[in-house]
């Protein structure tokens, strides 16, 4: 998925395969990063360790596509 999250800021949820389960959600300071990637891309995103949900994803703050 590439879209808003539900606080409405600029997310990608990351998955290791297409139609696999996500794991990682990656929070964007801007729209500006997801206007270089879409649905189905391979990616190496960097950023800041923000919690473990209870859903075991990993959130991600202030992501970069590096």
């Amino acid at each position: 998925y590439k879209g808003p999250d539900i606080h409405n800021t600029p997310s990608i949820e990351l998955s290791d395969s297409k139609n696999g389960s996500s794991y990682v959600l990656c929070v964007f300071s801007s729209n500006d990063a997801l206007d270089k990637v879409a649905v189905g891309d391979r990616v190496t995103a960097s950023g800041e360790f923000h919690i473990l949900g209870s859903d075991d994803w990993v959130v991600l703050k202030k992501c970069e596509i590096v």
